[in-house]
């Protein structure tokens, strides 16, 4: 099991949404390692990997944050088992995934051969990703790549604030 920092109200690590940038920069003990206007990441750990921790914010409020878990295999499938130890992990946290079939298929060209599921996933051709919800929080986890790299991520989104489409109402 991956322990992640609990606080008592806290929507995400030792911070809840809608705070404004310098009240997460003044609770944040982690290193501060990029800023812009629209985020602020930090240098952390989740369980024994090291991650970086992003806040995001819509103007000055505090609306997603996520992990970027730094993980290296030579065997590709060994990502994927990752990805379902963080996914078990949140589930003993946040209850049951909602959906059943993590498996997300942009090319199908492996998906008869499980041998191959992590090149799948370095290529682009396959994401594992599901989500939870409970009371203030939805927590995706989300295993994806591109061009031979991998990419394990765990969003944590404020489920009371609705992201405007630039195309909505078009």
């Amino acid at each position: 099991m991956i322990s992640m920092p609990i606080v008592l109200n806290a929507q995400f690590r030792q911070t809840t949404w809608a705070m404004d940038k310098q009240k997460i920069k003044s609770v944040e003990s982690a290193e501060l390692i990029s800023e812009s206007d629209h985020s602020l990441e930090y240098k952390t750990s989740v369980g024994d990997w090291e991650a970086s921790c992003t806040y995001y914010f819509n103007g000055n409020v505090f609306t997603m944050a996520a992990y970027r878990l730094k993980i290296k295999h030579k065997d590709k499938n060994r990502y994927l088992d990752d990805y379902f130890t963080v996914k078990e992990s949140l589930a003993d946290k946040y209850g049951d995934a909602l959906y059943e079939n993590d498996y997300h298929w942009i090319n199908d060209k492996h998906k008869d051969n499980r041998f191959f599921y992590g090149h799948a996933v370095s290529l682009g051709h396959l994401q594992l990703r599901n989500e939870f919800n409970a009371p203030n929080i939805r927590v995706k986890p989300l295993l994806h790549g591109e061009e031979g790299n991998f990419y394990l991520e765990i969003s944590y989104e404020n489920p009371y604030f609705e992201r405007k489409s630039p195309n909505k109402g078009f």
